[in-house]
């Protein structure tokens, strides 16, 4: 493969990883006990457990480090001269207990002798190490890796010595000179995508030094270019480790009105007015901050802390579709009968309010469906169960049971709407049109757009929901048909006034939420831009709120996407 061909690619992949669509949310190593960056306990947090590093799964590993460290009786061995004053059995004990130490032998011997090396050379400070050769990335390779090889086991390693230095580098507060010296660390994942890439070929991944072969080709490749080897390490291996996700120039927020534009131009039974698009864009409201419409406080949501709030929407918003029915689903309250949305967050804020939390893998079905009983069974309520029961599943699988500690470090609405869909498979949302996939993901951006509010409002921290593109449902289209905006023909105008059901998946429904989209994006163009897609999402679905204002009815679609 050319090497502009494989640029173009590398650039990709960088814009996918800083997005998180090659996910990555949690690095291995940010299970750590969060120490001072600058402190010896830190340094040697991230050194010594990265010597045993190899052969083995990066994310339980530093999980038993982070335990080993926080056992009273065990985190004696992260302080070399408490080391060497424990007798080998102790230090042996002390690491196989949370299995930091595999090998047990072998790898608690490695151990003691880097912390012996850290006392004889450093006087058990391994932040001497950087200071002693100025922090220059050259310096210290050579240092470890040719001078005193033998006293740095495994961490003076091709593989473990760069990205060791890395690690330092990402979770200290060391900043290095000639950091291009630092090269990728040629682990396995890194090594496959490599040759995935077309940088290497079949017959050199056979060779014993294949590890040097990769390390020279993207040493080679990035010259001359803005690329630091060292750049590419993480998007490569996390390329690899999820499965060599197709490389795409857009992300899926921009395929979302990129595919709703196609469909709109192709569009048989639904017309835009552009004069009453400008009209609406007159609107004063659009000139106001707009409340989130939690902001209102609804059941008193907002008195509960982030976390929780944030724990309940994953599994709120992860139902909250398709409650149109006749009679429809309304639940008694003490201030009387309640239906839709609203009815959702009532009764699962009494489940939780009963339970502690919301997690779906202890909570039966029979509890749920007595949680949600009403007047009539609520629409869809087998299939709602399996979906929160599966976002329970991935939350308590791979989040250890805390969605919001796991994308509390996310503040950008690109990166969090792709961790929510590249970990939820029920909030996918396309459809097909013209033999095309086409792209809606309303309850993705409504959960992205939710919890970066409420973080905002109750964290009072700066959010970007920039690039979020609409929520395409049945309330937003009613009410832009209302305002003359959406023109519907007489057959899809027939069927839909007639209150009969659009089939999920039909040209009708399709061409409805994809007109919707586009609307809001022209809408935002007449505003110069000054006003996020989401927020002229919500204000228009604020005018639905509005019962003094009579509409033509919605269009029926019975579907888990909204």
């Amino acid at each position: 493969m050319k090497k502009d061909d494989i640029l173009r690619k590398i650039n990709i992949m960088q814009k996918m990883w800083k997005e998180g669509d090659l996910g990555g949310e949690l690095m291995p190593e940010d299970e750590n006990p969060h120490l001072d960056k600058s402190s010896l306990e830190n340094y040697l947090y991230f050194t010594l457990p990265m010597a045993l590093n190899y052969q083995r799964n990066s994310y339980i590993l530093w999980e038993n480090a982070n335990k080993t460290y926080k056992d009273k009786e065990t985190n004696f061995v992260f302080n070399p001269k408490e080391v060497l004053n424990h007798t080998f059995e102790e230090v042996q004990q002390a690491l196989v207990k949370y299995k930091v130490a595999l090998q047990k032998n072998k790898q608690t011997e490695i151990w003691i002798k880097l912390c012996k090396t850290f006392v004889t050379l450093f006087d058990g400070d391994i932040r001497k190490l950087f200071d002693r050769f100025d922090n220059d990335v050259v310096k210290i390779k050579y240092y470890i890796q040719k001078e005193n090889k033998s006293l740095f086991p495994y961490l003076c390693g091709t593989k473990i010595c760069n990205y060791w230095l890395y690690v330092i580098w990402q979770y200290t507060d060391r900043n290095y000179k000639n950091i291009e010296a630092l090269t990728v660390a040629p682990d396995t994942h890194v090594i496959k995508a490599t040759y995935k890439l077309g940088l290497i070929t079949e017959e050199e991944l056979e060779k014993s030094n294949i590890q040097e072969i990769v390390i020279e080709r993207w040493n080679e490749l990035f010259k001359g270019t803005k690329y630091k080897p060292i750049d590419i390490h993480t998007p490569l291996w996390l390329w690899s480790r999820n499965g060599f996700k197709a490389l795409e120039d857009k992300n899926k927020l921009e395929q979302v009105l990129d595919t709703c534009s196609y469909v709109y131009e192709n569009s048989k039974h639904v017309k835009i007015d552009i004069n009453k698009v400008k009209e609406l864009a007159k609107d004063n409201r659009f000139n106001e901050k707009s409340a989130h419409w939690l902001s209102s406080n609804p059941y008193c949501i907002l008195d509960l802390d982030v976390e929780d709030i944030i724990n309940f929407l994953v599994i709120y918003d992860s139902i909250d579709c398709s409650f149109w029915g006749d009679p429809k689903w309304t639940i008694k309250t003490a201030k009387g009968d309640i239906d839709g949305a609203i009815a959702l967050m009532y009764a699962l804020l009494k489940l939780k309010e009963h339970k502690g939390n919301l997690d779906f893998e202890k909570i039966t079905f029979e509890e749920f469906s007595e949680t949600l009983k009403g007047n009539v069974e609520i629409p869809l309520l087998e299939e709602r169960y399996k979906v929160v029961s599966q976002v329970s599943k991935v939350i308590n699988q791979k989040m250890q049971g805390n969605f919001y500690r796991y994308i509390k470090n996310i503040t950008k609405d690109i990166v969090l709407f792709n961790t929510i869909i590249n970990n939820f498979p029920s909030f996918e949302d396309i459809r097909t049109y013209d033999n095309k996939t086409i792209y809606f993901y309303k309850l993705a951006q409504l959960l992205t757009s939710d919890i970066l509010h409420i973080r905002s409002l109750k964290e009072e921290i700066t959010v970007d929901c920039s690039n979020l593109v609409g929520c395409a449902d049945y309330k937003i289209p009613q009410v832009l048909r209302g305002l003359g905006i959406l023109v519907y023909d007489k057959e899809l105008s027939e069927l839909v006034d007639n209150k009969k059901e659009v089939e999920e998946n039909s040209i009708y429904e399709v061409e409805i939420r994809a007109s919707m989209i586009v609307a809001i994006n022209l809408i935002k163009k007449e505003l110069n831009d000054k006003v996020d897609a989401i927020d002229i999402n919500d204000i228009i679905w604020s005018f639905s709120q509005d019962k003094t204002k009579k509409l033509l009815p919605y269009h029926l679609t019975r579907t888990l996407s909204y």
